[in-house]
């Protein structure tokens, strides 16, 4: 082998020397980085994003939402409407009869959960209760305190708001809102729940603004 032939050689190894170095580097690399993407017991780490059908609101859009707000307060105060804030959830029921058991909105689109009182719940309820509620032997003595506890332990469905007309007229209702001077002017803002699919410009959470 001439001497031409030997730096040819050297040449080509060290060029594959150097192509080896750096694909040990690049397998490094990325090694370190799904290591910086664990957690401590070595698990990937969840990049957490919005649920589908939310968004989040950020300024300036926020300064925005607010005057929205503002205006509306004021014209609704001009005319005589109180504000009313009512809870984002209530009994499923309520809705079905006010909106209508077989319509969409609450045969497809509620965000319905069945919940139960725990057993710590229960008994804490039981220590609350007078200790003359029950007879010596442990059963309760007052017969409308047995049926309320008794409706305490059913499983109940409550869903999100689909919309708050329902609420409003429970909250008129349970306080005793017809008594007042009429007509009771209300207004309500807040978020709305609907499992639509989503689509541009309309969100499984919602706001609305409106007036009974």
């Amino acid at each position: 082998m001439n001497e031409n032939d030997q730096e040819k050689a050297r040449a080509k190894r060290l060029q594959w020397e150097e192509h080896n170095r750096a694909k040990a580097l690049a397998k490094q690399q990325q090694q370190e980085g799904q290591d910086r993407g664990k957690g401590p017991e070595g698990e990937q780490t969840r990049l957490f994003q919005a649920i589908k059908g939310t968004r989040d609101l950020l300024p300036p859009d926020t300064a925005l939402w607010n005057h929205v707000d503002e205006t509306a307060r004021a014209v609704f105060n001009s005319f005589g409407f109180g504000e009313i804030r009512t809870p984002i959830f209530e009994p499923t029921e309520l809705f079905a009869r006010a909106v209508g058991g077989g319509t969409d909105i609450v045969g497809k689109e509620m965000y319905t959960f069945v919940i139960r009182p725990s057993t710590d719940e229960l008994a804490g309820d039981i220590l609350e209760m007078d200790s003359k509620s029950f007879s010596p032997g442990g059963e309760f003595v007052d017969v409308q305190k047995k049926s309320d506890f008794e409706d305490r332990k059913k499983s109940e469905s409550i869903s999100l708001r689909p919309e708050a007309t329902a609420s409003v007229c429970r909250a008129y209702i349970e306080h005793g809102m017809q008594q007042l001077p009429q007509p009771v002017k209300l207004y309500y803002m807040g978020p709305m729940f609907r499992r639509e699919r989503p689509q541009k410009g309309r969100y499984r959470q919602f706001y609305q603004i409106g007036a009974e």
